[in-house]
């Protein structure tokens, strides 16, 4: 069992609720990037607040997005296999380089070559979560990391069922005189 408390940043002050489906679609789609450094949540494009959150899940419900597909557990194999099938995307496994994070940008520009219209990343969420993933989480790989806004850790939650809002923060505490 996961059980985490970590850091959001957000625009939006004032939420009882952080929804993954109204988030922005992103590096790894919508869902709440979370981190354990609260700088790195400061840090987020147009954050005004920091929520501090829980988050508490099974592990089987997770893929870690910078290990090999080979590695993640029996659910999560199994709902980006879902995935793949679905759309016909099973070739995309023929390759050295099956880390998750990989396979999940190469389904997404074969299906933008298809001329698929609905944002691929949010559809790979979509479909994982149907299938028992809540969390995606690891290290990204070197193209992805974009410095202080990320330092390469994320914390990828897909199914807000699994997290809850501890309190707010301001972005930036005051500093006692």
């Amino acid at each position: 069992m996961i059980n985490e408390t970590l850091f959001h940043g957000s625009k939006r002050a004032g939420l009882l609720t952080l929804n993954a489906a109204a988030s922005q679609n992103t590096v790894f789609g919508p869902a709440i990037y979370c981190t354990a450094d609260r700088s790195v949540a400061a840090a987020q494009s147009g954050a005004n607040v920091i929520y501090k959150v829980r988050i508490e899940g099974p592990e089987e419900g997770i893929i870690e997005f910078d290990r090999p597909l080979l590695d993640a557990s029996p659910r999560a194999r199994a709902a980006i296999q879902t995935f793949l099938r679905r759309y016909k995307l099973m070739s995309i496994l023929d390759t050295e380089d099956d880390r998750v994070d990989f396979l999940q940008e190469r389904a997404a520009a074969e299906l933008v070559r298809r001329g698929v219209e609905y944002p691929p990343k949010t559809l790979f969420n979509r479909i994982i979560a149907e299938e028992g993933v809540w969390l995606m989480r690891g290290e990204m790989h070197g193209l992805a990391k974009s410095g202080m806004v990320d330092r390469g850790i994320q914390w990828v939650v897909i199914d807000d069922r699994y997290l809850s809002i501890l309190e707010q923060q301001p972005l930036y505490f005051e500093r006692a005189g």
